[in-house]
């Protein structure tokens, strides 16, 4: 289905739930979250705002922000506002989100942590990266003293913070341990052919890189290069195009600029210009 005829038939369909069920319907609301993000990606900003907006209307007026899902919501129009140089409204938002989990499911809750974790994601996103670490490590701390924990929210929080204390340089000790330990857990999740096993392969050895060990790092970007060639379309083009990246950085590092010149001509033939 195109994205006008899929636009057309979510419009028919929210017509009908607000002739049956009101505008302030929760499921009214719902589908003006999915038309946003369409229309989002369609680049059509008015038509997108104005279902993000109407969509976080009726979530106040229904459940006042307390449903965990809402988060998607809040991470869709952030991100949204925040390209749109209207950080402050994203914060805004993000601040009236968390809020109302705190009110809903305590300080100490997975849910209030799994929204931590995503608003730290638009912290890094909006260049905030300390802020970004602080919710994180926050996060992570809740998690680990939680009984029962939502396990895809903790390894993405180590991921995270694994990474980003990789981008900053710093920890970089700490950052390979939360990255070592996210990939038990992430390998059970996606399987060892996975974009998301291989690019964990990349940031260990990233971390390995930073500490010298460029052995370790071969071994592991070749493991990564291994899945990614595994793996088929688009997905296998961003791995490898990752993994050659950060082959031809460990090469430079070694002084082997051949093998340097080799992994950038081997990016440029993944990403072909015509692409």
């Amino acid at each position: 289905v195109g994205a006008a005829a899929a636009e057309t038939r979510f419009r028919k369909a929210q017509s009908l739930f607000e002739e049956t069920l009101g505008k302030e319907h929760i499921y009214v609301g719902m589908i003006l979250f999915e038309r946003a993000r369409r229309l989002d990606r369609l680049h059509n900003d008015a038509e997108a705002e104005e279902c993000y907006r109407g969509s976080l209307t009726v979530a106040r007026k229904t459940v006042q922000l307390q449903h965990p899902r809402i988060r998607l919501l809040a991470r869709e129009y952030g991100q949204f506002l925040v390209r749109h140089d209207r950080a402050e409204e994203a914060i805004s938002i993000w601040e009236d989100f968390l809020k109302a989990q705190e009110t809903r499911f305590g300080q100490e809750s997975p849910f209030y942590a799994d929204a931590l974790v995503s608003f730290s994601a638009m912290q890094s996103t909006m260049g905030n990266d300390d802020k970004a670490e602080q919710l994180l490590r926050r996060a992570l701390g809740i998690m680990k003293k939680t009984a029962r924990p939502i396990r895809l929210t903790y390894l993405e929080a180590e991921c995270d913070l694994g990474l980003l204390l990789l981008d900053k340089k710093e920890k970089i000790e700490e950052a390979e341990s939360l990255l070592r330990n996210a990939s038990v857990g992430v390998e059970e999740r996606f399987g060892r052919v996975s974009r998301e096993t291989a690019d964990l392969q990349v940031g260990i050895a990233r971390a390995a890189i930073e500490q010298g060990e460029m052995e370790e790092a071969e071994a592991l970007l070749r493991t990564a290069e291994t899945i990614g060639g595994s793996l088929i379309g688009r997905d296998r083009r961003l791995a490898l195009d990752y993994v050659y990246w950060w082959k031809s950085r460990l090469f430079r590092r070694l002084k082997r600029p051949v093998a340097a010149a080799e992994a950038i001509q081997s990016m440029a033939e993944l990403w072909p210009s015509d692409s």
